[in-house]
């Protein structure tokens, strides 16, 4: 497809001529040309069909490229390009005719999102070999692998898709648990803290306690040997002064005894 086939194509759009065929096959040189055109005048093509009245002729669309550079091609890769709607065609022949050594094809993918009756997929390997492959919603024609095309099953997906589930919930498992772990530890050791700042502050209120206890019963004593002291040197005191006192009321009795005498002798002598 080149620019004079785009302008030509253009013009019997724009000159009303379209909707005259039942059959359009657009041939591409590469599969850049091809994804350009449909990304931008994919309108076109449904303009170009004629408007079916007898339900025993189908409207096709034909698409050849014949120097693409597929390593893979799936149905979601042609139906995002083309979009078909079910309405202007109801066939769909996708044609890479480009030799080739190797190709990966997955026709599982995007298989109920088929809005056509069918879609054709005819892939060359070389002059003598051809593959064609038909798809539609109800129906697989029978594919299997050989040297050129090899088929990707969505078998094979879905247990690689499984195999990595199971892989990000084992991570996601071990990352919970790792994460679980690590914050009971933290509460353990955590726990542990307040427990021991527990058993020293009732430790600490404890010795307070003692040493309060100490300190007033060391006073204590020391009021009751002051106290004795005091007591002792009163008493002491008090025996010195009852001493005295006695020993001075025997003095004055002997003075008064000896006065006594001394009269008495007085007299006698008188």
């Amino acid at each position: 497809m080149t620019i004079r086939h785009l302008k030509i194509i253009n013009k019997i759009w724009h000159d009303k001529c379209n909707r005259d065929f039942h059959c359009v096959e657009f041939v591409f040189y590469n599969n850049t040309l091809f994804e350009r055109f449909f990304s931008n005048h994919s309108y076109i093509v449904n303009n170009l069909f004629k408007i079916s009245i007898n339900s025993k002729i189908y409207n096709t669309l034909y698409i050849k490229i014949t120097h693409d550079n597929f390593n893979e091609l799936n149905l979601t890769y042609i139906q995002s390009f083309i979009k078909p709607n079910g309405i202007d065609y109801s066939y769909l022949f996708f044609i890479l005719s480009n030799y080739r050594k190797q190709i990966l094809l997955d026709l599982e993918t995007d298989l109920f999102k088929i809005s056509l009756n069918g879609i054709e997929i005819q892939l060359y390997c070389d002059n003598n070999t051809k593959n064609t492959y038909y798809v539609s919603r109800y129906k697989m024609s029978p594919i299997s692998s050989n040297n050129c095309v090899i088929i990707q099953s969505n078998n094979k997906k879905k247990f690689s898709t499984e195999m990595i589930t199971i892989k990000s919930s084992t991570i996601i498992h071990t990352s919970i648990k790792t994460r679980v772990t690590k914050t009971n530890l933290f509460l353990f050791i955590g726990g542990l803290i307040v427990f021991s700042i527990s058993i020293l502050c009732l430790c600490l209120t404890v010795y307070l306690k003692y040493h309060k206890w100490k300190n007033n019963d060391n006073y204590n004593q020391r009021s009751s040997i002051v106290s004795s002291i005091f007591s002792t040197t009163d008493s002491l005191d008090s025996q010195k002064y009852d001493m005295s006192f006695s020993e001075q009321k025997k003095q004055d009795q002997l003075l008064k005894q000896s006065g006594q005498r001394g009269f008495y002798v007085l007299n006698n002598d008188l």
